[in-house]
């Protein structure tokens, strides 16, 4: 959060606009990234998703994992 709140800042309370931050820990199936639901735990696709840092999608992903 401590790097979080300067980065919002400039769009938010230098504007005078009200936010909220709100962090909840859920189950895989309520949530989706770029429409796309998380890989699953310990996955080699959960691991290709965290060294691109971002939602890969099915047919990059398995370009991504020939790579190796």
């Amino acid at each position: 959060m401590d790097r979080y709140e300067p980065a919002l800042a400039p769009f938010t309370k230098a504007r005078g606009i009200d936010w909220e931050v709100q962090i909840t820990d859920c189950e895989r199936l309520l949530w989706n990234m770029n429409g796309m639901a998380p890989p699953l735990e310990n996955t080699e696709e959960e691991k290709i998703w965290k060294q691109e840092n971002r939602a890969v999608p099915p047919e990059e992903m398995e370009v991504l994992k020939r790579r190796g």
